[in-house]
């Protein structure tokens, strides 16, 4: 039977969705009752099913001419493949060739390094701390500037080469750490290097830093002048922030509310267009009183972010809080927030008129091949250096999932592993994916949400009541505020 879901939203309309088109149009009850009608009695006699189609309909609401209205666009629907089931065998064909990899790294839009693995304050729940068990011990080392320098040296060309069609575009040279002002030579060093050197394409630097902001003050003036955009970590008020501490268990937040105030105030346009902030959600804070406070004290937004997946047990876990849109406040801190992009991804994932690059536009195929799950391709979305020189696609993900080295200047990334490591994740995964209802809109990593410590994959399945259940909500917020769809839409990101 066609994999078709129907769905109802708080205002009682009735939508359909094709998992064959990745549409989902208005629908009503006789569209039910006929698609129940037609593929589980296999009704095809088009003068049968008009005689029928009075006892499909319960309250009679509908006259005579408007039911065969309903069953000529039904017909249409099936004679263009709306109901048919989808081509599985095009998921799972898909593999990774050499040519995604070099594509990937030379239109890859962030470089970021973790330019150090000290850092001042000893956050509770660091997913570098006791909690993890999935990245290499800490040991104190800067990375080393020679390393660095190779793997920018190592892109170059191929940001400047025919594959690279990310034209007229910002290429990001990020900070990390650790606390990356504590090696601050180093991003001085970084910025003067890659502001010598000539790139075609129209391409351009930019920098940014994700900071706990305690350092902020010393070096604020260089990040002004050279541009810099700055994420500073911090989880609301003091007593939301009550994790964020240095070593010595002292609390940080003072310090932090007291820099990003100066800076607010001396560099107002500055702070406006180049700093956001991060909280972390956790069992001692709340969605949003986060967002209101950041909102309140700063006039900005805030995304918030879970806490990592690969963390062990349930400690610090944030019990969830849904936006209340029929309250002003929430509205408000809603539309201004990074929460929009979960609307943005998800007319993304529901609709078939959003196209990932040119090449999609002119050459999208009816027998296109992709992968299954939400993974990334490698290095597609950025690449990642910890400071003892492996190399990731991010830097979320397990170390053990290294792709590549850098080491005494030379860089060392085994293409053929790559393809070969990520095609074998791809075919396990298979099995789960052809079953799944959220084959079309899956955002799980792989390397995250679905690989555990024992190397086996599992994943929990999403069933047909639970993406009606996500379908109907999503569409309830679109019909009661349609300026989150509005704004979802105009917020797509196209390459």
């Amino acid at each position: 039977m066609p994999r078709i879901l129907f769905f109802k939203t708080s205002n009682n309309n009735l939508y359909m969705y094709s998992y064959n088109k990745n549409y989902i149009l208005l629908s009503n009850s006789v569209f039910i009752k006929l698609f129940i009608k037609t593929y589980k009695k296999e009704i095809n006699n088009e003068s049968k099913l008009y005689r029928e189609i009075i006892d499909l309909v319960d309250d009679m609401k509908y006259t005579y001419s408007e039911m065969k209205n309903f069953i000529n666009k039904f017909r249409l629907l099936q004679e263009t493949n709306f109901f048919n089931e989808p081509k599985f065998s095009k998921i799972f064909k898909g593999k990774l060739k050499e040519y995604d990899i070099e594509y990937s790294l030379a239109n890859s839009k962030t470089i970021t390094f973790e330019i150090t693995e000290k850092c001042n304050l000893l956050c509770k729940y660091c997913f570098y701390g006791e909690h993890y068990s999935q990245y290499n011990p800490r040991k104190n080392l800067n990375l080393s500037l020679e390393d660095a320098k190779a793997v920018i040296t190592y892109l170059t060309p191929k940001w400047n080469s025919r594959i690279n069609v990310s034209k007229e575009k910002d290429i990001y040279i990020g900070f990390y750490g650790g606390e990356p002002l504590m090696n601050f030579p180093f991003i001085k060093e970084i910025v003067e290097y890659t502001k010598s050197l000539a790139l075609s394409n129209g391409l351009n630097f930019r920098y940014n830093m994700t900071t706990n902001a305690t350092l902020l003050l010393k070096h604020i003036q260089y990040l002004v002048d050279n541009d810099f955009l700055l994420t500073i970590s911090l989880d609301g008020n003091e007593q939301f922030n009550i994790y964020r501490v240095y070593a010595n268990g002292k609390a940080s937040y003072t310090t932090v509310y007291k820099n990003v105030q100066f800076i607010r105030k001396k560099y107002p346009a500055y702070f406006k267009n180049n700093v956001k902030f991060n909280a972390v959600l956790h069992d001692k804070n709340d969605f949003i009183q986060v967002k209101s406070f950041i909102l309140d004290e700063f006039d900005a937004t805030v995304n918030c972010s879970i806490l990592n997946p690969l963390q062990s047990g349930d400690k610090f876990r944030y019990k969830s809080h849904i936006y209340n849109l029929g309250v002003e406040r929430d509205v408000k801190c809603f539309l201004s927030s990074n929460e929009i992009f979960n609307y943005n991804s998800f007319l993304r994932n529901f609709s078939n008129f959003h196209f990932e690059d040119y090449n999609d536009v002119l050459f999208r195929s009816k027998e296109r091949k992709y992968l299954p799950t939400g993974t990334c391709n490698p290095f597609s979305r950025r690449i990642f250096i910890t400071a003892q020189g492996e190399i990731l696609p991010c830097e979320t993900i397990g170390h053990r999932f290294s792709l590549g080295k850098v080491n005494r200047g030379h860089v060392n990334i085994n293409i053929e592993k790559v393809i070969s490591q990520y095609n074998d994740y791809f075919s396990k995964i298979g099995k789960y994916c052809q079953s799944c209802y959220a084959i079309n809109s899956c955002e799980k990593c792989i390397y995250l949400n679905l690989i555990k410590e024992d190397g086996v994959i599992h994943c929990k399945k999403v069933t047909s009541r639970e993406l009606s259940a996500h379908l109907a909500n999503h569409y309830s917020v679109f019909e009661e505020l349609p300026i989150v769809y509005k704004k979802a839409w105009e917020e797509i990101r196209y390459a």
